[in-house]
């Protein structure tokens, strides 16, 4: 318990808008715009669709849903910060700070590990209509596991997501590409209500 407090009265992180930028509200934008869809994509579920695909189709929906809430609000209050400084002053506390690098790579590996998990269970729970919603689910992990590998604080992977194309940062591609096929995917599902329902 000792050594918790320890750790939190070493972590310097206040509540506060993290990305305060154009771009930085222009994701939180997109966040919440693709939250939007995908609960309208919850909604546009076909009543006349196979009982446990329904279910599974609308589950899909609402955590999808929910996610992009959480990354929106994530993106400015900058969570990930916080567990990186928690992580960073827990290693030096335990006393493999110096290690470090080592215990990083295996996050990232721990990361892309999950991610494939995550894949396979929702591609089982849409398995019947993954064809209409794989773009959305793919979108939707790509987005997960950036966030996750963005907050180890590689040094590499801060070097390379600081990159540029152009004028826009890697950082802002990767991150909007996943949330952009989130929303399309989403969009693509609503629209096939209206047409089958008109």
């Amino acid at each position: 318990m000792s050594a918790c407090i320890e750790i939190l009265s070493r972590v310097d992180w206040r509540p506060g808008i993290g990305d305060p930028t154009f771009m930085g509200w222009f994701t939180v934008v997109c966040y919440f715009a693709t939250a939007y869809l995908c609960g309208r994509a919850a909604g546009s579920v076909q009543s006349g669709e196979v009982p446990g695909s329904r279910r599974g189709s609308r589950a899909f929906w609402v955590i999808l849903t929910g996610m992009f809430l959480v990354l929106g609000v994530n993106k400015q209050l900058d969570l990930q910060t916080l567990l990186t400084q928690v992580a960073r002053e827990l290693a030096i506390v335990q006393g493999w700070y110096g290690e470090r690098q080592h215990f990083q790579r295996q996050f990232v590996m721990c990361t892309a590990i999950v991610g494939a998990a995550a894949l396979v269970f929702f591609s089982v729970l849409i398995r019947r209509t993954i064809v209409r919603q794989g773009l959305a689910l793919i979108g939707a992990v790509f987005v997960v596991c950036f966030v996750v590998i963005r907050a180890s604080s590689l040094h590499y992977v801060d070097h390379a997501l600081g990159g540029r194309i152009g004028h826009m940062k890697m950082n802002w591609m990767l991150e909007l590409t996943g949330v952009v096929c989130a929303g399309i995917g989403a969009i693509m599902n609503i629209r096939r209500k209206k047409k089958v329902g008109g």
